[in-house]
């Protein structure tokens, strides 16, 4: 594996697919999420020394939200490998409501899960300057980025009093966002070896000797005659008497 994917091996990647099956969401949606938002780390906090972060591991769940899936330390979490951390990214996701079918739908999920009824609504808008701009502010970086030119320096610059080039989030920026980050070299890195190993046949373990394939070598080394079942009890003798 390139140095490109960091702490993803193949067992991490076994692991995410494993994960988008049984979520029922594309891996290459689940992987684009995690890359949105740990650039696919599971340590992002201790990778920067942050003594008591917001959010934690591939998924970032809010710090408060964590004891839901985990009962250690947000600390022994973000130490867990890729593929050890996955199974509760996986219970975080599977236990909010809705289908998660595509990566907008997959993300609204990990990000405001109360929205879930509005998932096929890609117009949707979930946050703005005016409605929940607790929820716009932190985010609109990622998912409401200035796409046009001219685009004002950042941060410090104009920006229109801070804020993205909509100044809106939708359901559809989520998946946006998740497209956005499989087309950076790096992303596209990750997409390479996560085809890569869906592209490697399983090996199919050797078949177990059937019934009959095993009785047909005792006919052999017992020399029975064919029309003999070893398998089956003895007829009785004719004649002879059944004890009462």
């Amino acid at each position: 594996m390139s140095a490109v994917l960091g702490p993803w091996g193949p067992e991490a990647f076994h692991a995410l697919i494993g994960s988008a099956f049984r979520i029922g969401c594309p891996s290459s949606a689940l992987l684009g999420m995690l890359l949105s938002e740990s650039d696919g780390y599971p340590g992002p906090a201790l990778m920067h020394g942050n003594p008591k972060p917001n959010a934690v591991g591939l998924n970032q769940i809010i710090l408060s939200s964590l004891h839901y899936v985990w009962r250690g330390s947000w600390q022994d979490y973000e130490a867990l490998s890729v593929a050890d951390q996955m199974p509760y990214v996986e219970r975080w996701i599977r236990g909010q409501p809705g289908a998660k079918l595509d990566g907008a739908r997959l993300y609204l999920s990990n990000f405001l899960p109360g929205y879930w009824q509005h998932g096929a609504e890609p117009g949707f808008v979930l946050c703005s300057t005016t409605r929940h701009p607790e929820w716009y502010t932190p985010n609109w970086p990622a998912f409401d980025p200035w796409l046009t030119q001219p685009e004002p320096k950042w941060p410090g610059g104009d920006r229109r009093n801070g804020h993205g080039e909509k100044g809106y989030i939708t359901v559809g920026d989520l998946g946006d966002r998740i497209d956005r980050k499989l087309a950076e070299p790096r992303g596209r890195a990750f997409l390479t070896a996560l085809h890569a190993i869906e592209d490697t046949p399983t090996p199919v373990p050797e078949a177990e000797p059937s019934e009959q394939q095993i009785s047909d070598e005792l006919l052999q080394v017992l020399k029975l005659p064919p029309d003999i079942d070893v398998r089956t009890e003895p007829p009785e003798p004719r004649g002879a008497r059944r004890k009462g």
